[in-house]
């Protein structure tokens, strides 16, 4: 992982709500999915089911940076893929940035 822009707000955590945009790539450079077209994502930390080398990166920032993680096909889709634009044992580039950490509010 790379920290390329550090914020200065609240650390991420367990039990948190993380707003985020990205941009994911695979190692080649080909595009796969990217939060300007979509809109920015919400993670309910160590609670989401999503990517566990994602999790495992996020626990590294806080709210305001922007990172680059390279994450192995074990940490991420793995022998599967995603059955749409990740294919099986893709090694992937995730650039992130963390837009808002908050409580989980029921």
């Amino acid at each position: 992982y790379m920290i390329y822009k550090e914020g200065q707000g609240r650390k991420v955590e367990d039990n948190v709500i993380v707003r985020y945009n990205f941009k994911v790539n695979l190692i080649n450079g080909v595009l796969c999915d990217e939060s300007s077209k979509t809109g920015p994502k919400e993670i309910w930390m160590g609670r989401s089911d999503v990517v566990s080398g994602l999790q495992e990166g996020f626990m590294l920032l806080r709210e305001g940076d922007k990172a680059k993680f390279i994450i192995p096909s074990h940490l991420a889709y793995g022998w599967i893929g995603d059955s749409k634009s990740i294919p099986s044992r893709a090694v992937l580039v995730y650039d992130i940035e963390i837009l808002q950490v908050r409580d989980y509010n029921i």
